[in-house]
C-alpha cells in the first residue's frame, strides 16, 4: 500500500515537473503535459508532436513559416495549420495547407495538398491524393478548384480539372481530363482515357458520334 502511494505521489509529483503553461513564438496560450512542444497540449500551440486538444485554433497566420505544423493527432472545431501529419479531427472545418494522414471534418475541408484519407461534407482542394468521401468534391462546375485527383473520389458531386483513378458521382462527375474510371448519372469530362458508367455520358475527345 505504501508503495503504491509513493508510486502515486512520484507520477503526480513528475506530471507537475513536466507539465508547462505556455506562450510560443505566436504568443499562442496552451498548457502542455510533456515539454514544450511534445506530449498532450491543450489549447493554441503554434507547433506540437503528440496529442492536442483546442476548441478553436486561432491567430496560427496560415502561410507563414512559423505557422502550426502538428505531428500526431489534432482535435479542434476549426483545425487550422500549416502541415498536419498524422489525424486531424474538424468538428467544423478543417483548413490546412498540407495534411498528410487521415483528416476528418463535419462541414468542410480545405487544403493546398492532401495525402491519405479525408472525409467531410465538402472537400476542396488544389491537389488530392488517396481516397476522398463527401458530399461534394469540389463545385460541380467548370470553375474547378480542385484541380488534381489522384486515387479515388466518392461524392454526390465530384469534379476536378485531372482525375487520374477513379471518381464516383451520384449525379455529377466533371473533368477536364479523366484517366481512369468515372460513375455517375452523368459523366462529362473533355478528355476521356478510360471509361465512363453512367445513363449520360460525355466525352469531348470521342468522335462526334460517339461523345
Amino acid at each position: 500500500m505504501k508503495t503504491r502511494k509513493s508510486l502515486t505521489i512520484f507520477l503526480l509529483l513528475l506530471i507537475g515537473y513536466f507539465s508547462y503553461g505556455q506562450n510560443d513564438s505566436l504568443n499562442n496560450k496552451y498548457f502542455s503535459i510533456g515539454s514544450k512542444t511534445s506530449g498532450i497540449c491543450f489549447g493554441n500551440s503554434s507547433k506540437y508532436n503528440g496529442l492536442r486538444l483546442n476548441l478553436w485554433d486561432k491567430g496560427l497566420n496560415y502561410g507563414d513559416k512559423e505557422s502550426e505544423r502538428i505531428n500526431g493527432i489534432n482535435i479542434s472545431f476549426a483545425a487550422i495549420s500549416e502541415e498536419t501529419n498524422g489525424l486531424q479531427i474538424g468538428g467544423i472545418v478543417a483548413h490546412t495547407k498540407k495534411m498528410n494522414g487521415l483528416s476528418i471534418a463535419s462541414i468542410w475541408q480545405n487544403s493546398d495538398k492532401m495525402n491519405g484519407l479525408a472525409v467531410s461534407f465538402g472537400i476542396n482542394s488544389d491537389t488530392l491524393n488517396g481516397v476522398f468521401v463527401g458530399f461534394g468534391i469540389s463545385p460541380p462546375n467548370r470553375n474547378i478548384d480542385n484541380r488534381v485527383i489522384n486515387g479515388l473520389a466518392l461524392g454526390v458531386f465530384v469534379g476536378a480539372e485531372k482525375v487520374r483513378g477513379g471518381a464516383i458521382g451520384l449525379f455529377n462527375s466533371y473533368s477536364k481530363k479523366q484517366i481512369g474510371i468515372s460513375v455517375s448519372v452523368l459523366n462529362k469530362t473533355e478528355e476521356l482515357h478510360g471509361l465512363q458508367i453512367g445513363l449520360l455520358n460525355y466525352a469531348g475527345n470521342n468522335p462526334k458520334l460517339l461523345r
